[in-house]
């Protein structure tokens, strides 16, 4: 299995513990060598595009909200199956999944926003009360009567599967046999 824009490889985790061999790729340093230290996978510190696996090399490819950040989406999705440039396939399986995230409250929520990687370089260019005040602002909205936050996400699930055509070609073999 590979894990695309890893992360933290809490996926990765997953997957080793049902048994799967997993790697697991993501463009920062600091979010692989988090995943290193909570499971025992493979871990490279990669961005989207080309990998240096052989064709066919993972059975599963996983990528959670990740395709997005590649500077090429398609790209980075067909690398994993094929060297050559394809089109995204349908989907077999669509699901738009509701999961709000919920903050207690505005210390809470600026904590997990402020912990996110892309905010480390304004941060650093900014200062971190100059980007808490624009979070605060963006996130006003959002603020729930008893003083928390509420933000809506929908989550779009896309499932693929690999080309069927390896199976039929057993089960032609096996009415032959």
């Amino acid at each position: 299995m590979l894990d695309l824009a890893c992360g933290s490889g809490e996926f990765c985790a997953v997957a080793m513990d049902a048994g799967a061999r997993a790697t697991g790729i993501d463009i920062s340093h600091a979010m692989i060598e988090l995943a290193r230290q909570a499971s025992n996978a493979e871990f490279h510190v990669r961005a989207l595009g080309h990998l240096p696996w052989e064709d066919g090399r993972f059975d599963v490819v996983t990528a959670f909200n990740a395709l997005f950040f590649a500077a090429d989406p398609e790209g980075a999705f067909a690398e994993p199956g094929t060297r050559r440039r394809v089109e995204l396939p349908e989907p077999q399986v669509k699901l738009t999944i509701d999961i709000p995230q919920e903050h207690p409250d505005e210390d809470t929520m600026l904590r997990t926003f402020l912990s996110v990687g892309r905010y480390q370089r304004l941060i650093e260019s900014e200062g971190e009360e100059s980007v808490a005040e624009k979070i605060k602002a963006v996130a006003e909205p959002h603020r729930t009567a008893d003083g928390g936050y509420r933000f809506a996400n929908k989550y779009l699930m896309s499932i693929f599967r690999k080309n069927e055509i390896p199976r039929k070609r057993n089960q032609a073999a096996a009415r032959i046999s």
